[in-house]
């Protein structure tokens, strides 16, 4: 039986374009292995600006923080991996598409970013973002639809192609 939910985007070529969306689970994991380099990047900042510099170390990792939790999905979004990806989503096989299937533009991955915070950051922490995607029909959280993408899972690569 088939679960996933797919999604048929018709080309201006006429090419059908099929892709399966991204769910709950497979969202919050790639959120969990983010998050964790998050942290970590984080954490590093705060031994080096605040216990290695002091003074203004604490308002220099104030800005640095922000930066990495604001700009870590739009940098990776934007400029890796053919876009559309965080090292997260690259892990669970998940990319940012626009509605009508190309590529993810940093205006989006920024729209994205910053209803993120909506998301994630409002009490109780990520809740609004699960239930988003529980209740929306394209498994979209709520910067999705503002920025017009969505999340699906890509096909790996076959391991040979038929002749």
């Amino acid at each position: 039986m088939d679960f996933e939910d797919r999604i048929v985007i018709a080309t201006p070529e006429g090419i059908d374009l099929e892709l399966t969306l991204a769910g709950a689970g497979s969202r919050f994991a790639a959120a969990l292995v983010d998050s964790l380099l998050q942290l970590v990047v984080t954490l590093a900042l705060w031994a080096v600006l605040v216990l290695g510099v002091g003074g203004y170390g604490v308002a220099l990792f104030a800005v640095a923080a922000f930066l990495v939790w604001f700009g870590y999905p739009i940098a990776f979004e934007t400029a890796w991996d053919g876009g559309g990806r965080t090292p997260g989503k690259a892990a669970m096989g998940l990319r940012v598409v626009s509605l009508d299937g190309t590529p993810e533009r940093f205006q989006q991955a920024f729209l994205r970013a910053t209803v993120g915070f909506v998301d994630f950051l409002l009490i109780p922490i990520g809740c609004i973002a699960v239930l988003a995607v529980l209740l929306s029909r394209r498994d979209q959280r709520l910067g999705d639809p503002a920025a017009r993408t969505l999340l699906v899972r890509q096909r790996p690569a076959r391991a040979h192609a038929p002749a």
